[in-house]
Order: structure tokens, then sequence, then C-alpha cells
């Protein structure tokens, strides 16, 4: 990986990330001296160290080390909830001949008595991790490493969020340094988002998840310099880490998850399609745009007002010389059906005139050098200033910030340039486009040098801005979208992979991005459809919009120097093939938006790498050219130029080709047929997919009637559950109502048992349902027989809602 000069900067290491792996110190001794068990925890002090070790639930342990030199100097959690389902779990300290245990009931650390390291193992004593060590980094003074056996080629390493590269990180190496990344491509490290987190598969499958608590600057090299070792440097004397026992990956994402925080419910028109250009004159284009998309009949739910809609690129403004009437412009738009977006960057613009620059300056809001003066940089507004969102009462100003906005009626913001970005040659080397060395943090006032939260900047901006937005419409979902980020952001903004480009190595380098990022909490992720840099050629554009079809966030973007790339910008048949393409994704948006409930009361990502699902199987550790949309759904892209057929690898089990309903068996390679004009789509059986006839957005989408497309159980499972979520799509405490159906397979057939919960009121007394494969010889709802129609590939009857159990019955043996 290409590491940017950035690692030069730092005040806590002198030596860049991007040089040799570090020269650790051979013998220095980590012996156990001392062990002390208080409620809580078991405090150790080692001969090179001091150590904590606090049990959690679930059989997760937080570790913290140190020098063991005056006070613990572990920086206090910016990632972590204050409540988190993982919460203190009781314990028991039992004392061998070689190793401290320290055991819960669903897991035991293991602490060797004279080297220190750790090892990790479940209640039937299973191992999920053995040989974690420590050492002093000889080359930086006070900086602690972590290094493990990386066991390769038997062990897969998954995560790290936003990151370019294979699923799988092993024999990777990445620095956590949040970067202005424009124009980057598959050699470049690091990007805009920093996620110290990482999911270890074994040669058993049994996964491991680590979690480093730190947001200045770290190095995870996963056997990259040494074959036998995962490295992690850190530029800290004291860290915090969290070991996350599996058995499943499933398991891990909800742990870590449960530590880190969860998605909030968004918005249903935030799942929508949605367009968006950095040039447009917003105010004559974007109504263009918003005519257009209804003319060209494709689906769309906002449009997004990039830095042109502003006041000289000053934040929260707008310009009135453009916008005769911008809440009324906003308003025109909603009469439409659309919902608008707006770029914020935290550059606020020295200038006496400008009202959040007044009130700033009046509450000593911006960011300082440690001589007390302000930091003064330049970004798109000229010479700026920053906020520093280490402060509690600086984040709430910000929150506040947006009023003029939303009572103009804008739906959604996007947090931008918040690495922090600064285009600044004279303070400070370019290349590292960020605040300089002597610039401090607040930090509960420990006035802590930049590079310690440098990493949290971004996130700590979305929370300011999501917190203040949710007081400003308190009856209504936020939606945010943040470029930076560190763990925990996810309970603020999606994200999306930053300054990307017209290309299909980029469009390659999109899936394992996101990929990892759901692995690691950011569940609701995407990429700019088309790429923002450089301009995009038909087939391209097609292919993207086909692989964005099942993407969380699903946005068209580009920058002010590309061609037009809307969905109609090439005329026939492209714009016919992408609305086909758009329209699938509404027809499935109540699938989706079940997924996101389930993203956010669990942290399970709505997509899915195969190995997620399948982690027994070695033919998926490293498969990232398709992916899974939920459990049942099997996502093929096309994403090479001129390739009209691929091969696809289907897990166990039976398939269906979502578009034939033909029937693939699993557990092998078969070939798609992948014209300019299809999708590769395969759903797995047991799947009840909910369908609605899609519309121009999704305005009362959710209340429509519901098809439900039933795929039998083969055989190969005995039982699946699916799950419709549904409620009103807007309001925070929203009452829900919860469709289960479970699937039960037959030598004969199969039975469906459908259980209901919640309020929300499901206003429609009957679901048509298609069930496909082999003609049913009988159909028995609720105990009595039932007639059905014969349709292509299956059959279809009306199903009362209120059904508890309809039973399917084949003439001889369905499997």
């Amino acid at each position: 990986m290409r590491l940017t000069v950035v690692f030069f900067y730092t005040l806590v290491a002198s030596v860049a990330l991007s040089s040799a792996h570090a020269q650790f110190e051979p013998n220095v001794p980590w012996a156990i001296q001392e062990t002390i068990a208080t409620e809580t925890s078991v405090e150790i002090r080692l001969q090179a160290a001091r150590m904590r070790i606090e049990p959690h639930t679930g059989g997760v342990f937080r570790v913290e080390v140190d020098r063991g030199e005056g006070p613990s100097v572990v920086r206090e959690s910016v990632s972590v909830i204050d409540t988190p389902e993982v919460g203190p779990a009781s314990f028991r300290v039992e004392q061998r001949p070689e190793e401290i245990l320290v055991i819960t009931k669903n897991a035991t650390l293991g602490l060797n008595k004279e080297t220190g390291a750790i090892r990790l193992e479940d209640a039937q004593r299973f191992p999920f991790l053995s040989g974690l060590r420590f050492c002093w980094k000889a080359s930086e003074e006070g900086a602690l490493n972590i290094i493990l056996p990386a066991n390769p080629p038997k062990t897969s390493f998954y995560g790290l969020g936003e990151k370019v590269g294979p699923l799988d990180k092993l024999g990777q190496r990445y620095a956590m340094w949040n970067t202005d990344a424009s124009g980057y491509d598959a050699s470049t490290d690091p990007l805009y988002q920093s996620h110290p987190f990482f999911i270890m598969l074994d040669e058993e499958s049994k996964a491991t998840g680590l979690f480093l608590d730190a947001p200045s600057p770290s190095k995870f090299d996963f056997a990259q310099t040494t074959e036998a070792d995962v490295q992690i440097a850190t530029f800290e004397q004291a860290v915090r880490f969290y070991l996350i026992p599996g058995p499943f990956i499933k398991d891990v994402v909800r742990r870590y998850t449960a530590l880190t925080g969860r998605i909030p419910m968004p918005p249903v028109w935030a799942i929508g399609h949605m367009i968006s250009k950095l040039g447009w004159n917003p105010a004559k284009e974007v109504p263009e745009v918003a005519e257009r998309a209804r003319k060209e009949r494709i689906p769309t739910d906002a449009l997004w007002l990039d830095l042109y809609y502003m006041d000289s690129y000053k934040s929260f403004t707008w310009n009135n010389a453009t916008f005769e009437n911008f809440p009324g412009f906003l308003e025109a738009l909603h009469s439409q059906g659309y919902r608008t977006v707006g770029i914020i960057h935290p550059a606020i613009k020295l200038d006496p005139s400008y009202w959040v620059y007044q009130e700033g300056l009046r509450r000593d809001a911006f960011v300082r050098y440690a001589d007390s003066s302000v930091y003064l940089g330049r970004l798109w507004p000229g010479t700026s200033v920053w906020p520093d969102f280490t402060r509690q009462d600086v984040r709430e100003w910000w929150g506040s910030l947006y009023g003029p906005l939303v009572e103009a009626g804008m739906d959604g913001f996007w947090n931008d340039m918040n690495e922090p970005s600064v285009f600044d040659p004279h303070t400070f080397n370019n290349a590292c486009k960020t605040f300089p060395p002597g610039v401090v943090f607040y930090d509960n006032g420990r006035y802590s040098p930049h590079a310690t939260l440098h990493n949290a900047y971004g996130m700590l901006m979305a929370k300011a801005s999501y917190e203040g937005i949710q007081r400003l419409m308190p009856n209504k979902r936020p939606f945010l979208l943040s470029r930076a980020g560190f763990p925990g952001v996810q309970r603020y903004a999606a994200a999306w992979t930053g300054d990307n480009a017209s290309s299909f190595a980029h469009l390659n380098l999109q899936n394992p991005m996101l990929l990892n990022m759901g692995l690691s909490g950011l569940a609701f992720s995407g990429a700019d459809i088309g790429g923002f840099a450089g301009s995009v050629t038909p087939e391209l554009l097609v292919r993207w919009y086909e692989a964005a079809t099942f993407m969380p966030l699903m946005r068209e973007h580009a920058d002010q120097f590309s061609l037009p790339q809307e969905p109609w910008a090439f005329g026939e048949p492209y714009t016919s093939i992408i609305r086909k393409h758009i329209e699938l994704r509404y027809a499935l948006l109540p699938y989706l938006y079940s997924l996101f409930y389930e993203a956010h009361t669990t942290g399970i990502p709505i997509l899915r790498p195969l190995v997620m699902e399948y982690q027994d199987d070695p033919s998926v550790r490293n498969l990232s050219n398709e992916f899974l949309v939920g459990e049942y759904l099997l996502v093929a892209p096309i994403l090479d130029p001129g390739v009209i057929e691929r091969s696809v690898y289907l897990p166990k089990g039976s398939w269906y080709a979502l578009e034939s309903k033909e029937v693939h068996l699993g557990g092998r390679w078969t070939f798609a047929h992948g014209p300019l004009d299809k999708l590769p789509v395969f759903v797995k059986e047991g799947a009840v997919l909910p369908m609605v006839e899609p519309g121009a957005n999704t305005i009362g989408l959710l209340e429509k009637p519901i098809r439900l497309d039933i795929y039998p159980l083969r055989g190969s499972s005995s039982r699946a559950v699916s799950r419709i979520v549904l409620d009103d799509g807007t309001s925070r405490q929203a009452e829900r109502q919860i469709f289960q159906f479970t699937q039960k397979a037959r030598a004969s057939g199969f039975i469906l048992d459908i259980e209901r919960s919640g309020d929300f009121l499901y206003n429609h007394p009957s679901f048509e349902v298609r069930v496909y494969g082999e003609t049913p010889s009988s159909v028995i709802v609720d105990g009595k027989g039932y007639s059905i129609s014969l349709i292509e590939n299956g059959c279809s009857f009306s199903l009362p809602s209120e059904t508890n159990r309809v039973e399917i019955v084949y003439g001889s043996d369905f499997r």
C-alpha cells in the first residue's frame, strides 16, 4: 500500500508509518509480578507494564495496557456508547502454574505468567486465539505494539472499514489516519475513514474480533512484513482494546456494534435513488433534473445540493443572489415528491460579517495552537477557522446552526471535508491536507495534540450535527452522510467511499470496500454511481447502476468537470435499462427496509460477503465480486467492460434465478448470462420476498399492497425465516408491524407459518402470493382448501393478511 506522507506528521511519533516495520525490543520482560481482583476488573502488574482486564458479557474482554508509571493515561473512549449492551460481567480468577485465568460464563481469558501473552477460549474450551503479546516500540518513545500469530494461509482477516484491496486482508498493510484521498486508486492508503477493528477467521472457521479503541494514528500489518505475525503499531503510551469472540462472524459484528453503536433507522426516502452533482447551478439545473427524472419515469427520492447553493461557500447559508426564494425553491421540489440534501463543511470563513464566524468567535469555539492563537487555514471559503468538536458546548452550538436550513425545508445533510481537510501549502506540507502539528484540541481540559484525536474529528462533527438536527426535527428521523469517520460514526451518519473515479477499475474497488465497511459497523454505505471524477461511458454507467441497485446508499454523483451522467444522459437503450434496475430496487424496497431494521437492531449489515453466511465454505473466504443482500439475495454484478457472462459461485443449497426462476444446485460454480440489460441475481431457497409496485418515489410505498414471492425449500434446509418490517417510514418513535414467515420443508411440499407483532396497521386485507417452482396439487390455508391460478414458473393466489398457516402440497416427492 502507498502511504501518504501525512505520517511524517504527528507529535506522538517520529517515524513514518510507511517505513519498514518497527524494530521490537526482543528481551523486554513481561512476567507477571502481582494480580489484584476487584469487583469489575483484574489489575495486573507486569515487569514492563501495567494491565487492566475487564470482563464483559458475551465473552468480550476489555484490556488496557500502559507503562505502569503513575496514574493510568488511557484515553476516554470516543467510540463506545455510554450504556453498551455488552456490559460488565461476573467473573472469577483462577491461578494455574503457568497462567492466570479470568473466567466468565461465555469465555475464558488466559494470561501467561512468564510472557504476558493472552489467549481466549469459549465456555467449551475451544480456543479463539492464542499468543497475543505486547512490546514497546524501540524506535518511538512510549509506543505500545500488539502482536498476534497470523497463521497464513489458514487464517483470514476482515474489517478495517473503508480500505482498498481484497476482502481478506491477509498479506496487506494499512494505516489509520483520516485523509482527503481524492483521486485514490487500488494502491492508496489511508482513505477518509479509520476503523481499527478487524475479524480474524481461523483455520477451524471460528471468528474473533479485535477493536483498538484509540483515535491516534496506528498501523495494521497482516503478515505482510513478517509472514508469521499480525503487528498492530500504536502511537500511544497506553492503549485500550477489546477482544470479541464469535464463533460466528455475525456474533462478532453484533457484539462490536453493541459496543460502538448501530445505525439509526433512516427515513425511507434515504433508501431510494438520489441524484447529485458538484457544478450544478442549483436554482436553474436542479428543477430541470427534477422535471426530467419524472418525465423519464426514473424513480428518484432526493436531489442533492453541493457547494454552489451556498453564499461564497459559507456553511449554513444560501445564495440570495441565486435564489429569489430559497424556502420556496425547496417547497417546489417537495411538491414534486423530492427531498433535498445539502452539503456542509467544517471550515468557517474568516469574515467579520458572517454570523457563524461571529458567534464562534464569541464562544471561543475554534481550534487553536498551543500558544492559544486561533488556527487559520484555507478551504473552499478561503481563509477559515475550524470548530473544536472535542468540546460538548461547541458540539451543541454547531448542532443549532442547522436551524435556518431546517426551517427553510431542507431534509438531510452531508458533512464533507471533515477529515479535517485543509488546502493550505503555507503552514504545512500540502500533501498532508490537514491541521499542522502545533494545533491542539481542548479534549476535556487536556489540550491534546491534534494527532491524538485527528481520526475522531469527523465522527465528533457527525455527532454534533446529528444530535442538533434531531433536536430541530424532534419527530422525524434525521438523515446525515459523513465523509470522515471513526468507530461510532455509524450511530449518526451514513458513509460513502469518497471521490472515486469513472472507471471499471474503480467499480471493481467498491465491492470489497463496502463489504468490509459493513462488517465494521457501517451498514448504511455506498459509492458514487458512475464515479465522481472523470467522464463515464454508457456501458460503465449501466453496469454501475446495476451493482448499485442493491447498495444501501444509492446516489449518483459527479464533479463539475464530468460530462452528464444522469440515468437519461446517453438516451436509449441505456435509460430503459437503468430505469428497469431502479424499479427493481423500489419493488424490493420492503425487503431492503426490513434489512435496515435488522442492521438498526442487531448491527448485521444489509450488504454481506458470502463468508458472513457461509464461513465454513473455503471457496468464499476471499470472494467479493459477488455479494449477499440480506440472507436471501445473491448478486453477481458484471464489473468489466465487454463482458456478457461471468462465473458465479453459489453456496450450498438451491438457488433460483430471480428473472427466470430456474433452479441451480449450490456448492458449486455456474455461469450466469449477463448482457448489458441483465443483472445476475439469485434467490436462496426458503425466501419470502415482499414486492410492491414501484412508483416515482417512496412516498406511501410501505403502505402499498404487498406481493409475497415464495421460493420453496428444496431439501437442503428444513427451515427458513423471513421478515417484513413496516412502519410510516419517517417517525422516530414509529409504530411497527412485523410479519415473520417460517417455512418448514416436508417431503411432499412445505408449510408456511405466519406470525404478526407490533402496532402499525397494515391496511390491506390480503397478500397476493406467488409460489415458484412446480405446480402444487393443493394449497391449504388455515385448514381449508384454496384455489390457485397458474402463472409462468409457478402459481398464484390471494392470501388473507390474517392467515396463520399455509400448506403447499405437491403430487409427488418435491425434492
